[in-house]
């Protein structure tokens, strides 16, 4: 810190040795002479070298220059304060910053006559400095958000902010100078515990959390922050505590804790694993219980992926890469994979992963994965049950829709099993109302694709450009009204079937595009241009003879052959006569509870009508005809007049027909039953020709089969 002195008098009136003093004194210091009144100048009569130094003059140059050339560089109010001083006797001293800002200057002006002064000047820019540290430091101490206190080396409080008021409710002057046992700053402080000293000093710092208590007896948790601040010679001057309380946190923490604990309790109770795959690394962390299910130790499997996969059944490994890479690469809202792992004890077990990215870089980049692992091997067990299971309760439902008990009939039931195994194309070929669609549905229903859709297209009710687009569905914009995507039954049917009914009316344009999907499971829908893949099985049905149309170019020969893998021939009505009876009793069955009747009876006529009727339309004429004859009964026996009028006036014709024949009836007495068997096996069981051979009617003979129980 510097000071100027200047004196002011008539030189010949200074005493050298005091000239000698001022030139030693450490501040600028100088004398004037000055007149009575501020119009009149003011001249330097002697100054010392720290002046001229202060000023940034040098002392030739200062001689005989006026006052306020002298001091050009302290601002107008400090030449207020120096005039007010000489010649109004104001204020003594004033403290202010030069022009240049360079310097902050404390001035004394000392009156030492009437026409002298003397100026001290002290250079005080590092004094003020660090008094506004000093002021800044405690501003930021009172104001910064924490609470703040500080003792001396001997543990009396010296420093105590607003903040640590509210947080303790203890004021400052309640604090300041009182000893920090006398008021605790933390519940299990100790008179004579020296340990906090000892480690400051060591340290020089400490952190920790406690619980501290308030005025009012109550207390908080609060993490603390102690240091020292200490002298040149390294000895603390002071200790300074910073507190936070940290009640929020906790409560935040024991929240955290508890739902922690209830999310394993949830997991240990349902059994699952966690696993967190990090991409970036292709590291994994696996839970106690995903170890646990795999019965490995701790250390048994590493953290990588690869220690995963490389315990995967071979068969299942490519499905569950394949499925990975879909929901990394956003193809799949989630990744779900079952597959057999391979436990500790060297057996596989089923096992169900499912997983979401829940991180990503930039929200594009995935960066980790967490998921779940269950043990489905249960579960698996069970659904293999419950197929063997269902395959049989199917055999016995589907095979109870196959109504009959003729030769034909029986075979054809006994071989379905084996069909429906094969997975191979089948072509069913039989009359109109045979039930060619329940063939095809037993089939469906006993083989592996059961639980995979059925679809049914009628290949002669829809026109071509319709047929094709519902087979192999379309895309946006393939016509004028295709307004979006549509699928068609191929793409909904993958893993499953499609049945194809009356396939002989397939357009030729049409079967070539079946053809090519039959060769490769793969079609283009109408308008697109994608090649989409369809695992589908195919069963046909018609009632057209093919090879006919095959030799008229109306269906081509190859796709007959990819159809015909197997061939399954249904026959007419009129070919197994000997069915008609249980038809009858399952259809009176199911019209009973359709239509909420009790109809057990059918009038002999009507039931001989029915035993030796024809059928052209099969079994469906046959249900038909019996369904009107149940909505006109109002009684519990079916009459000839609850039959249509049409089929009455076939029963007046077919009826007295054969009872006027009173020749054949007794001709048929003379048919003993070895005879009748005889022709019936040389006419390979056909009805209609056994009768013309034995010159019998059609009821005749059934009636003969009834009396010799052949039916």
């Amino acid at each position: 810190m510097e000071v100027a002195v200047i004196k002011i008098d008539k030189t010949d009136e200074l005493n050298l040795n005091i000239l000698d003093v001022i030139n030693n004194i450490p501040n600028a210091f100088a004398f004037f002479n000055s007149g009575v009144t501020e119009l009149e100048p003011i001249n330097l009569v002697k100054a010392n070298g720290i002046f001229f130094h202060m000023l940034g003059l040098r002392e030739p140059e200062v001689s005989g220059l006026p006052f306020d050339e002298i001091f050009q560089n302290m601002k107008p109010e400090w030449f207020q304060f120096v005039f007010s001083a000489v010649f109004a006797g104001g204020a003594k001293e004033f403290d202010c910053l030069t022009a240049d800002g360079a310097q902050y200057l404390k001035t004394y002006v000392v009156k030492t006559s009437e026409k002298q002064f003397a100026l001290i000047m002290v250079n005080i820019t590092e004094v003020k400095h660090f008094t506004d540290q000093v002021k800044f430091q405690a501003f930021l101490l009172e104001n910064i958000n924490c609470a703040i206190g500080a003792t001396d080396y001997n543990g009396n409080y010296i420093y105590w902010n607003k903040h640590m008021e509210t947080l303790f409710q203890w004021k400052k002057e309640e604090v300041i100078g009182k000893h920090m046992l006398e008021i605790r700053l933390t519940e299990d402080m100790k008179i004579n515990d020296s340990q906090v000293f000892e480690r400051i000093q060591k340290d020089g710092y400490m952190e920790f959390e406690t619980n501290c208590p308030r005025k009012d007896k109550t207390s908080f948790p609060a993490h603390v922050i102690v240091a020292s601040l200490k002298d040149d010679q390294g000895k603390i001057m002071a200790l300074v505590g910073i507190h936070t309380d940290i009640s929020e946190q906790k409560k935040l923490e024991a929240a955290l804790a508890e739902s922690d604990k209830r999310w394993q309790y949830a997991l240990e109770g349902s059994g699952d694993g966690i696993w967190d795959y990090n991409i970036q690394t292709r590291k994994v962390y696996y839970s106690r219980c995903w170890k646990r299910l795999l019965q490995y130790a701790e250390d048994e499997i590493g953290d990588e992926l690869g220690d995963w996969l490389k315990q995967i059944h071979p068969d299942d490994k490519k499905k569950f890469d394949q499925n990975l890479v879909l929901h990394l690469s956003g193809a799949s809202d989630q990744f779900v994979c079952e597959h057999r792992i391979k436990c500790a004890d060297g057996m596989y077990k089923w096992f169900l992963a499912r997983a979401k990215i829940i991180e990503y870089i930039d929200e594009t980049k995935p960066v980790r994965l967490i998921g779940t692992l269950s043990d489905i091997s249960f579960i698996k067990s069970m659904e293999r049950q419950v197929v063997l299971t269902k395959k049989k309760l199917l055999e016995k439902y589907t095979f109870s829709d196959i109504v009959g008990q003729s030769p034909q009939i029986i075979k054809l039931v006994n071989i379905l099993p084996t069909i429906a195994q094969s997975d191979c194309n089948v072509l069913i070929e039989g009359p109109s109302g045979t039930g060619k669609n329940l063939i095809a549905k037993a089939i469906y229903n006993i083989s592996d694709r059961s639980s995979r859709p059925f679809h049914v297209i009628n290949c002669g009710a829809l026109p071509e450009t319709l047929l094709e687009s519902e087979l192999f569905g379309y895309e946006k914009g393939a016509f004028t009204d295709a307004k979006n995507d549509k699928p068609g039954k191929f793409a909904l049917a993958n893993g499953g079937v499609v049945f194809l009914d009356e396939i002989a009316e397939l357009p030729v344009a049409t079967q070539a595009k079946l053809l090519h999907f039959i060769e490769d499971k793969t079609f283009t829908p109408l308008g697109g241009t994608r090649i989409i893949r369809a695992d589908v099985r195919i069963i046909a049905a018609t009632n057209r003879d093919l090879l006919a149309l095959i030799r008229e170019k109306k269906f081509r020969d190859d796709l007959y052959y990819r159809l015909k893998i197997v061939n399954v021939k249904v026959p007419p009505l009129m070919e197994r006569l000997e069915d008609i009876e249980l038809l009858l009793q399952r259809f009176m069955d199911e019209l009973n509870l359709k239509y909420s009747k009790n109809i057990t009876m059918i009038a002999q006529s009507a039931y001989e009508f029915l035993m030796m009727y024809d059928y052209p339309g099969n079994v469906r004429e046959l249900r038909n005809l019996l369904e009107h004859a149940f909505i006109f009964c109002h009684g519990d026996i079916l009459k000839l007049e609850n039959f249509p009028e049409d089929y009455q006036k076939k029963m007046c014709e077919i009826l007295p027909a054969d009872v006027s024949q009173g020749s054949k009836r007794g001709a048929s007495n003379n048919i003993d039953a070895e005879t009748l068997k005889r022709v019936l096996r040389k006419n390979g069981l056909n009805r209609n020709s056994t009768a013309a051979e034995l010159a019998i009617s059609r009821i005749t003979l059934w009636r003969l089969m009834k009396r010799y129980r052949l039916i």
